[in-house]
């Protein structure tokens, strides 16, 4: 649990063993993906060579320790107050099983995924059947490689522009998962997003349910649980990461964070929105993994994201969003995209112990 999961080595591949043992190997990549307040909403079952991938909605219990004396990590992954349709939970849970097909293609399995296969089950999201051997090309390592390396960066970027041919192939990356892509790098396009920014933070701050929910998932810099978001995430030192929990959920903090958002989207070299065609389950895990897919291939050329979630969680600024990018299709996320200074340090992850049933 915690940091040690980033830890997996390519080496312990167990290339030799039954196929069981190997898919749960692969997912120790899986649980790597990112997901909104790092909640992780996913589960897993393994059994006759395949992966099913569920979605975690059971109500929060607090953290107990089993018969094993190990955490169970067991606690709700909902988020009913940003994320009441599960939208969101849902592009989490896209995330994860795209990193699950990546891994399975770079160690040589193809793979075949078969997507809301129960109407009775809504939780069942996708069954993942190994489809024969597969030789992983450029893309596949590319992608791959960059696994550890991405992080979210919640600071200002760097001045340098993003390429136009890494957007071009982030563009084409998530039309090839079913999504679109659009970039914003002009000042005047800039522009209205900020302000549907700034508007969300005013309504979200403003909001005692959501400042309770958004507390409950900001750690100390001292946590051992293997879910949330640590003071370091947000580039603070021990002593501010003790009072952001409750700085968050009893101080309105909707102005200031308003006026840092709009600086924040303003100075950012590129803003992105991944886009759907229409809204629904099925659309919103394919936007999961055009996410994953865009996010892998801009860290593997050093290029990170920062998520501006205001802009899509609240239904009205979500379509003056739409508005905004002049397209018929759903925005589904926003980022602000470029170089950052530094690296972030990993935020914790609950092992495959733990999300596998």
């Amino acid at each position: 649990m915690g940091s040690d999961v980033w830890r997996v080595q390519e080496s312990e591949y167990p290339a030799q063993a039954g196929a069981e043992e190997r898919l749960r190997f692969l997912l120790r990549y899986a649980v790597l993906a990112p997901s909104g307040h790092n909640a992780q909403p996913w589960r897993f079952r393994v059994a006759d060579g395949r992966v099913w991938l569920y979605a975690d909605r059971r109500p929060g219990a607090p953290i107990q320790k089993g018969w094993r004396g190990r955490f169970s990590g067991r606690r709700g992954r909902r988020l009913p107050v940003a994320d009441p349709e599960d939208r969101e939970l849902t592009i989490s849970c896209g995330a994860a099983l795209f990193y699950l097909r990546l891994a399975m293609r770079y160690f040589g399995q193809a793979e075949t995924v078969e997507a809301l296969p129960d109407p009775h089950d809504p939780d069942l999201l996708a069954v993942v059947h190994p489809a024969g051997p597969h030789a992983p090309d450029d893309t596949d390592r590319a992608l791959f490689g960059a696994i550890r390396r991405r992080f979210t960066h919640r600071a200002p970027f760097q001045d340098t522009p993003v390429p136009p041919a890494l957007k071009h192939m982030l563009q084409w990356l998530a039309e090839h998962e079913g999504a679109g892509f659009h970039c914003l790098s002009e000042p005047a396009a800039k522009e209205p997003v900020a302000d549907v920014v700034a508007d969300g933070d005013l309504q979200q701050g403003g909001d005692a349910a959501f400042r309770r929910e958004l507390s409950k998932w900001v750690r100390t810099n001292l946590t051992r649980r293997g879910t949330g978001m640590p003071g370091y995430a947000f580039g603070l030192g021990l002593l501010p990461s003790l009072v952001a929990p409750g700085m968050l959920r009893w101080v309105n903090w909707g102005s200031g964070q308003a006026r840092r958002d709009r600086q924040l989207v303003l100075q950012a070299p590129t803003l992105a929105a991944l886009t759907t065609p229409r809204d629904g389950i099925a659309c919103w895990l394919t936007a999961g993994q055009a996410l994953a897919a865009v996010l892998l291939r801009a860290a593997g050329d050093g290029v990170q994201a920062a998520y501006l979630n205001q802009a899509v969680q609240v239904p009205e600024l979500r379509e003056r969003l739409r508005a905004t990018l002049g397209s018929q299709d759903r925005p589904q996320v926003l980022l602000r995209m470029g170089y950052a200074a530094a690296h972030r340090a990993a935020t914790p992850r609950l092992g495959v112990a733990a999300v596998v049933d």
